[in-house]
């Protein structure tokens, strides 16, 4: 996460700069009504996400980011949740390399806690999702903790299932 004021990294959990003293999120308390796609945005800009319009559905802020996979936030109201998507392309594959790719779909499910991993054969494409409810006392600190999370997961599931191995360089 960055720095509003300096820009520079800091910890999720840290609630200002330790290098300018900077405030780092909002823990205002957001109700329903107020939830929307611009807040989402500053989230995922506070994270180092820098979004790209041009990948976003209906309702919807995509990001990608230097070091992290891209994430895509969907506000879905009707539903009272917010989900986390992200998606990676999977070289392409023969019978056999495929039977191996959905062994590792399946794997990466098995590490999981938070999130659900998914493969699409059409497209070729591989991916978590998570969720959480839009409650009366969501907060951005609330998000970011479970962004972050996600991202953890992600990234322990990509490794230890071999999720990795079938993706492009």
């Amino acid at each position: 996460m960055k720095c509003e004021k300096c820009g520079k990294e800091v910890t999720g959990n840290a609630k200002f700069c330790p290098n300018c003293g900077g405030k780092v999120s909002s823990d205002q308390t957001m109700s329903p009504e107020q939830i929307d796609l611009d807040w989402l945005n500053g989230i995922m800009l506070r994270l180092g996400y820098k979004r790209d319009k041009e990948k976003e559905g209906e309702n919807e802020v995509f990001g990608t980011h230097k070091t992290l996979h891209n994430l895509a936030l969907n506000l879905k109201k009707p539903l009272g949740i917010i989900s986390f998507q992200s998606f990676f392309v999977m070289k392409k594959a023969g019978w056999g390399g495929r039977v191996d790719q959905l062994a590792a779909v399946n794997k990466a499910n098995g590490l999981c806690n938070i999130s659900t991993w998914f493969y699409t054969d059409n497209t070729k494409i591989v991916g978590a999702y998570s969720f959480m409810p839009i409650v009366e006392s969501l907060t951005e600190r609330d998000v970011i903790v479970l962004i972050e999370k996600f991202n953890k997961e992600i990234d322990n599931a990509l490794i230890n299932s071999g999720i990795s191995n079938y993706l492009p360089k």
